[in-house]
């Protein structure tokens, strides 16, 4: 079972790493069920196997991306456990909208590319996704992303650049 900050990090890593591949982003949303990440160019829309490849890294970077969430302490209280968050009515309706929308993505999608690209391919699209989300959390951009997933709970491309931009003196 998840917790909203395993989500949070989750749905952190595929956004980041879409964006490290030029893959604009439209919104993010993260819940207590799960999560969304909406980009400009549909998964489905991909051909080529180049396209096929990236899609795939950006897959895996949710799963790679969860495993730096921290652990919360089985003896803590059922709130931190559970990560337990409160919505607004507008942006619990934006998660419902969105999360309606696609649909659950990461396995279905994954297996239709690795029939499509091979499991070679896919390992370097796993591999890919590792350093890109290692590169991430050492910069602090992967706590920082999901931090402001949970204070939110959707986020907006145009949030996600402001968050990341450089700090100007």
């Amino acid at each position: 079972m998840s917790t909203v900050l395993e989500h949070a990090y989750h749905e952190s890593g595929h956004a980041l790493v879409a964006r490290a591949l030029g893959r604009p982003l439209e919104m993010i949303s993260v819940s207590i069920e799960g999560g969304l990440v909406r980009t400009s160019e549909s998964a489905a829309a991909a051909r080529t196997n180049e396209e096929l490849e990236r899609t795939a890294t950006i897959i895996l970077a949710g799963e790679v991306a969860q495993s730096y969430a921290p652990r919360v302490p089985l003896d803590a209280p059922s709130s931190a456990q559970n990560g337990h968050m409160e919505l607004d009515a507008f942006t619990a309706g934006l998660i419902a909208t969105a999360e309606g929308a696609d649909g659950p993505l990461d396995s279905d999608a994954l297996e239709q590319i690795r029939q499509k690209i091979g499991d070679e391919a896919l390992e370097r699209s796993r591999t890919l996704a590792t350093e890109l989300i290692e590169r991430q959390a050492v910069l602090g951009y992967l706590e920082r992303v999901a931090d402001r997933l949970l204070l939110y709970g959707v986020l907006t491309g145009d949030d996600l650049e402001t968050l990341l931009a450089p700090a100007r003196a």
